[in-house]
């Protein structure tokens, strides 16, 4: 059994649920609606193009928004199919839906085209 041995580790769950609720509202929306999102809440333009790696970003910045991390570490994993929530003892991975990996892989153009 794993025991929390800091009290940012007694934290994590609280955050990874504030998280998820995030990414469910992001998780129901296709096509140009993504980038709608963050265009509306984080000032992205949505008239312009945006690397993988940026597009990524924004899905970290729109599923942490108005959540305390209490520092805890949040970044997109290597392969952009995950957030991982970690601290120095702990760690967790909340999937991405097939809808906001597209839009990391191809961006708002190709929202709508299935992973492989």
């Amino acid at each position: 059994m794993l025991v929390p041995k800091a009290p940012t580790d007694l934290l994590l769950a609280p955050v990874a649920l504030r998280i998820e609720a995030n990414l469910a509202r992001l998780r129901v929306l296709s096509g140009q609606d993504i980038l709608m999102a963050f265009a509306l809440e984080l000032d992205v333009s949505d008239r312009m193009t945006y690397t993988s790696d940026q597009r990524a970003e924004f899905v970290r910045e729109f599923a942490t928004r108005f959540v305390d991390l209490h520092g805890l570490l949040v970044r997109v994993s290597d392969d952009k199919t995950r957030l991982r929530l970690e601290d120095a003892d702990f760690g967790l991975e909340l999937g991405l839906s097939p809808s906001i990996t597209s839009y990391i892989d191809f961006g708002a153009a190709r929202l709508d085209t299935p992973r492989t």
